[in-house]
């Protein structure tokens, strides 16, 4: 079910550093091996003349009346997966310890099989061909970088400034990835099939332009062009399905720095004092979350919220 090609260079074992390229792949449906298993629902909704489709009457459209969504598990949907991995390790010397991962990658599936749910959600379960699409964990960009250094300086003959000033560790984590896909939501029901996840139509360019509110798209109160969708009414009779691809826009991304300053004092040989002062998100960094993306909204479009801001606190540990 997977299938992996990794190239090394060759190293010694002694060596301090090492790059490691790496290309990942995962293709189920394909080559290597069966499809995953997804929930497709039957007994769906049918589109009738009599009666006339509304949302009123979803009941009395299915094919079996006594019965309403039936969940079926099957091997019917595609996932692919496929990525470029970047390592780079500094084993300890010179009081430095380093380690690197980058990963480019690109996450697909023909419905949203991602999820903690019995079934993925679809806009129309009788053509799941609408929702192939990036993946909702799918994120173009990914690094993450730990280090260790313990500084050592020199103060010519000042016993007390080595004493107090060397010893340190600073360890830093650093963190960015990429923002994760969305869809833009229809708020109503129009393909009338009981379940109001539909999408919105798109009717222009959701990355340029300015919103009805003056702001500049990629701005939190306008991070997409809301005019570039319009809201497919409910309309009896007449079922629409939305035009916008599932998870066609983007999330902020996300970056931190945590950070970790310590130090043993060793007292004669059985005691020590260990000093920690930590830190998540270290610089305060901003991390947006996502936008509301249902059409007709007051807010649509528009960042309100954001991911934990900077936490510090301090520690001591006596041991003996």
């Amino acid at each position: 079910m997977e299938c992996s090609g990794r190239g090394e260079g060759a190293f010694p074992e002694d060596a301090n550093e090492a790059q490691v390229v790496s290309r990942v792949g995962r293709d189920s449906g394909g080559t290597f091996a069966g499809r995953p298993r997804e929930c497709a629902v039957d007994n769906y909704p049918l589109i009738t003349t009599t009666p006339v489709p509304s949302t009123g009457n979803v009941q009395q459209r299915r094919p079996n009346q006594g019965f309403g969504s039936v969940l079926l598990v099957q091997s019917n949907q595609t996932a692919s997966y496929h990525g470029m991995q970047l390592t780079v390790t500094k084993k300890m010397s010179h009081h430095l310890l380093l380690n690197a991962f980058y990963t480019f990658s690109k996450n697909l599936n023909s419905v949203q099989l991602d999820n903690n749910q019995t079934q993925g959600g679809a806009q129309n379960m009788s053509n799941l061909a609408e929702d192939r699409s990036r993946a909702d964990i799918d994120q173009r960009h990914a690094v993450s970088v730990s280090a260790v250094w313990q500084p050592e300086f020199s103060y010519g003959g000042n016993w007390f400034a080595k004493r107090v000033l060397n010893g340190w560790s600073i360890s830093p984590i650093i963190r960015y990835h990429s923002g994760v896909p969305f869809s833009v939501s229809n708020g109503v029901d129009a393909n009338l099939d009981g379940t109001n996840n539909d999408r919105a139509n798109l009717v222009g360019d959701p990355h340029s332009g300015t919103c009805p509110n003056g702001e500049s798209v990629g701005t939190p109160l306008c991070w997409f062009n809301t005019t570039a969708f319009v809201r497919n009414p409910v309309v009896t009779g007449s079922p629409v399905d939305g035009n916008s691809a599932r998870n066609l826009l983007e999330q902020p991304g996300f970056k931190t720095v945590d950070l970790a300053i310590f130090r043993d004092f060793r007292f004669y040989e059985r005691y020590s004092l260990e000093f920690r002062a930590e830190g998540t998100n270290t610089f305060n960094f901003v991390n947006l979350n996502g936008p509301n993306a249902t059409i007709g909204h007051a807010t649509v479009g528009q960042i309100t919220g954001a991911a934990s801001m900077r936490q510090l606190q301090l520690g001591l540990r006596f041991a003996f």
